[in-house]
């Protein structure tokens, strides 16, 4: 498949899929809100599966949770992770 105008790449910092605990991965929030905002499909870069394994770059759904929080959502095949614009990660489904 070839998408037109290509992918948003977002390094994720380091961001563990299925941590527990929440993260704190300074500026995730503001790559992965631009990303959201410019219409194409988001890849996470830099990411771990079970906290050690680095992955291969991933194919994400991301979007805006409401724009009274300011939050965002990264959805994998396991796990939705919530963005706090305080660039807090939060794991809210296995």
């Amino acid at each position: 498949m070839n998408i037109k105008g290509g992918y948003a790449i977002v390094d994720a910092g380091g961001l563990k899929l299925y941590n527990s605990t929440a993260q704190t991965i300074p500026g995730i929030w503001r790559r992965l809100r631009d990303a959201i905002d410019s219409g194409k499909p988001v890849v996470l870069t830099n990411v771990y599966y079970q906290n050690v394994v680095p992955t291969a770059p991933i194919y994400v759904i991301a979007t805006h949770a409401t724009s009274a929080t300011g939050e965002c959502l990264i959805y994998t095949l396991n796990a939705l992770i919530t963005v706090s614009n305080a660039d807090a990660c939060t794991k809210t489904l296995a």
